[in-house]
């Protein structure tokens, strides 16, 4: 899969908005466009990140970035933008709420919330993520709104 410049200067512009968010946390502008990129090509790793932006940094690079991210202040911001966006034109009746999990079936001594987990296709070892949307019925899109990671029951935050 080839990338086009026009491709890279929307994940360029799309970068910009939110790099103050990343650079507290240690993160580049090149990594940055490298996560922004994975969200609209749709790539569900982060080697095959790397195999297909040729100017990516490397798996061990975006891992180390990814942990240090505070996600919260980026929900934040997201959710402003949202309503300063949609401001006076919203109809009640055009939107509902959606809270999906996702699996993160990776594992390691330092991951947050890793435990044992059931889904629709079997056990398996890592995360689980529980999205909040917001879900325009009409036009037929998602925002995200918030996460949290999931908790076990035999856990002292549960």
């Amino acid at each position: 899969m080839a990338l086009n410049l026009s491709f890279c200067k929307v994940a360029r512009t799309i970068s910009d908005l939110y790099k103050d968010l990343f650079q507290e946390d240690g993160a580049n502008y090149n990594g940055l466009c490298s996560f922004i990129t994975m969200s609209l090509l749709g790539i569900t790793s982060l080697s095959e990140l790397v195999r297909t932006v040729p100017g990516s940094m490397s798996v061990s690079s975006l891992s180390g970035m990814i942990k240090n991210f505070d996600g919260n202040r980026f929900m934040r911001r997201m959710r402003i933008s949202i309503l300063k966006r949609y401001k006076g034109e919203l109809n009640p009746g055009d939107f509902c709420f959606a809270i999906d999990d996702t699996d993160n079936k990776k594992y390691g001594k330092k991951m947050y919330r890793v435990g044992k987990w059931k889904s629709s296709k079997g056990i398996y070892f890592g995360q689980r993520v529980i999205v909040l949307s917001l879900v325009n019925i009409k036009d037929g899109f998602a925002i995200p709104l918030d996460y949290r990671f999931a908790v076990k029951k035999g856990e002292p935050d549960y």
